[in-house]
């Protein structure tokens, strides 16, 4: 999804979360009846849309990056880790120095691990 491909993905679990079904992608149902028909189907269509309309696939493109930079960035991930620390007492006690402090360790394992995670193209 990162990437810019539209994304067919498990509706179970985290994906049910950050794909909008036919938006910024598309659900697919594991334990639906189908046995595979309706991923099957659903792809198909996907493809046959694409085709009669070909800007189609760079709206559901497009929608999956927004999807992405709006939710699941790194600072998003970073503010919200943050966020969840100040429900715990110790935290919230913290004076600002080191709040500071803790705000640049995260950033300091962004830098040093998952920067480049994120920029590989794997």
């Amino acid at each position: 999804m990162n990437s810019g491909l539209p994304t067919f993905a498990t509706n179970q679990g985290g994906p049910a979360e950050i794909i909008v079904d036919g938006v910024s992608g598309f659900h697919i149902d594991p334990n639906g009846g189908g046995g595979g028909e309706d991923a099957t189907r659903k792809m198909a269509d996907f493809f046959e849309k694409c085709e009669l309309e070909p800007a189609h696939w760079r709206r559901i493109s497009d929608a999956g990056l927004a999807r992405i930079e709006g939710c699941y960035t790194w600072r998003i991930y970073a503010d919200k880790t943050l966020n969840m620390g100040s429900v715990y007492t110790f935290w919230r006690v913290l004076n600002k120095r080191q709040k500071l402090a803790k705000q640049r360790y995260i950033q300091l394992l962004y830098n040093l691990h998952f920067r480049n995670l994120v920029m590989t193209d794997d």
